[in-house]
């Protein structure tokens, strides 16, 4: 139904984007198969995907396949991927053909992060030369051997992810807030950070190499842990708000 390329540094949002992709399209962000190429980096690994791919594809036909990490793949696993890209197909290893043209593929990598990031340097966002930079960053993964052009060609779009910015990060704590009082319903508590307690988890959360990836470990150690604490201590009855300032994390 679609292929994507998202590129970019790591923890700004690429596999969270495939999950809310599959949330918008099939319901459900569960209807995503994501697939780690850093396990497919030997010649012999192409048949093992192959196998992974076809008999997930046969148990959940309307999914998101996420290809994580693309580039650490070995050159015959991307000749692999280049015919389910161009055909929809794929054969499992009894010969059959199974069609995925139900899917859609999302492949991300890191590759080229550094060159999004000094482009970014001094900047707020890509706007203004989005288009120019993209062109510039496909050009040098072609001439570094990263990928092939007949690989870019395949996708239907290569999308651009630049670092998060100080008001982001905000909101994906914000976001995983909200994640964790759908997880708290059941007990009738729920969590609120006041406006100094978000900026603490921001900073301390956010990492310019990691990004936002160590950002929900810290809200498991810095608010889940506490609120349970409180929960386990008797300190919260059914039906209250736990509001958390800065010094409470």
């Amino acid at each position: 139904m679609g292929t994507f390329l998202f590129l970019g540094p790591t923890g700004v949002g690429k596999t969270e984007t495939a999950k809310a992709v599959a949330d918008a399209y099939f319901g459900n962000e569960n209807h995503m198969i994501r697939i780690d190429m850093n396990e497919f980096i030997q010649a012999e690994s192409a048949q093992r995907l192959q196998e992974t791919l076809t008999t997930k594809a046969k148990e959940d036909p309307y999914t998101v396949v996420l290809f994580d990490e693309i580039e650490k793949a070995h050159p015959r696993v991307m000749n692999l991927l280049l015919r389910v890209l161009d055909e929809g197909k794929i054969a499992d290893l009894a010969g059959k053909m199974i069609d995925v043209t139900n899917t859609i593929i999302v492949a991300t990598s890191n590759a080229g992060a550094e060159q999004i990031r000094e482009a970014i340097k001094g900047k707020t966002s890509f706007e203004g030369f989005y288009e120019e930079l993209k062109a510039s960053l496909l050009d040098f993964l072609q001439k570094q051997g990263i990928f092939s052009p007949e690989f870019l060609n395949r996708f239907d779009a290569v999308v651009l992810f630049q670092p998060l910015t100080p008001t982001q990060i905000a909101q994906v704590v914000e976001l995983m807030i909200n994640g964790l009082n759908v997880q708290l319903k059941e007990q009738g508590v729920q969590v609120k950070l006041d406006p100094a307690a978000v900026e603490k988890l921001a900073q301390v959360g956010y990492d310019p190499v990691f990004g936002a990836r160590a950002l929900r470990r810290t809200l498991q150690e810095r608010v889940e842990n506490v609120v349970a604490k409180k929960i386990l201590a008797g300190q919260v009855q059914q039906g209250q708000q736990v509001v958390l300032g800065a010094n409470d994390i």
